[in-house]
């Protein structure tokens, strides 16, 4: 009888864990459509400090992209010591943010997704972001 009952509390967490995944997974493939793009642009001497507002979903939508088809920043990267302007990319949908990025142009050019995701920023990052 024990065993019984048992086995049958195993069936039902297994099934609950079954569950929570599932419902994890869709909230999380649902929110992968931004509608806006705010750019805040900052120069090396941090004078001028400029903002924009990007709603074309189509073009949010091909920078967000691109971004996330970058590359990892290898490890052991060689960079110069160029310097350059810094952007805060925030990528969000309904008004809800989705992601926040930092790109940076000085350097190897990177795009910062968190503190454990750097990738390596190609020209046409950088062009889609001029014509942004």
């Amino acid at each position: 009888m024990k065993t019984r009952q048992l086995l049958t509390l195993l069936c039902l967490h297994f099934l609950l864990l079954l569950l929570v995944g599932c419902g994890t997974q869709a909230a999380a493939s649902s929110s992968t459509n931004p509608d806006a793009l705010h750019i805040t642009r900052k120069p090396v001497d941090a004078s001028g400090t400029s903002e924009k507002t990007v709603s074309e979903a189509t073009k949010v939508q091909q920078i967000y992209k691109h971004i996330q088809s970058l590359p990892s920043m290898p490890t052991d990267q060689m960079c110069t010591m160029q310097a350059g302007p810094s952007y805060e990319l925030v990528f969000s949908h309904a008004g809800t943010t989705l992601l926040t990025a930092k790109a940076d142009s000085s350097g190897c050019g990177t795009v910062k997704l968190s503190d454990k995701d750097t990738r390596l920023a190609d020209k046409a990052f950088w062009q889609l972001l001029q014509d942004a």
